[in-house]
């Protein structure tokens, strides 16, 4: 079982190479490094590092798992 530690929902903020965003939207998808995928509303840190997450952010940019990192 996850801890919520390990949770990354839909609405959560996170750093980008844009900045600090909020995600709008997400997609597993099924290889790393994929641009499109399934829409998720919540995904485990696990496929983030894996690079099989896509992300809307709020400011009209997207990115890669690679792109993001959680914010302490």
């Amino acid at each position: 079982m996850n801890s919520p530690d390990d949770i990354l929902k839909v609405g959560d903020r996170v750093r980008s190479h844009f900045g600090e965003v909020r995600i709008k939207r997400m997609e597993l998808t099924d290889e790393p490094n994929d641009k499109y995928g399934r829409r998720v509303t919540e995904t485990t840190w696990a496929m983030v590092d894996a690079c099989r997450v896509v992300f809307d952010f709020d400011n009209g940019h997207w990115g890669y798992s690679r792109n993001i990192e959680r914010i302490s």
